[in-house]
């Protein structure tokens, strides 16, 4: 995977009219709102807009999957509630990996989500 650009070196146009401000003004209202539904919207149009394939796709959700259970809030969600060491997932960190997201993508529907 490429390593992200410093998008706040300058000022840029992500394409059809976007500013950054633009992006990050509707990042914080669907925040506010936490509106997966609308998330989700955003998510795919960005994809869409540069036309991501569905391999590239995976591998950039794995890869934001990962971030964000390394992420030391989330780290202790998963080592409290459910005895998971993500900074120790073996060999296949891959399996362990799609293995914890079922297991939350399971929770969170068993809530009525």
């Amino acid at each position: 995977m490429k390593k992200p650009q410093d998008f706040q070196s300058k000022k840029r146009n992500l394409g059809e009219g976007i500013t950054p401000q633009d992006f990050l003004d509707t990042l914080k209202v669907i925040r506010d709102a936490k509106d997966l539904d609308k998330i989700q919207e955003l998510i795919l149009s960005i994809f869409q807009m540069y036309g991501l394939k569905t391999d590239e796709v995976a591998a950039l959700l794995f890869s934001i999957m990962k971030s964000m259970m390394n992420q030391e809030h989330n780290k202790r969600f998963l080592k409290e509630r459910l005895s998971i060491d993500i900074t120790n997932l073996g060999k296949n960190e891959l399996d362990g990996i799609f293995t914890i997201q079922k297991a939350l993508l399971l929770s969170f529907n068993e809530r009525g989500n």
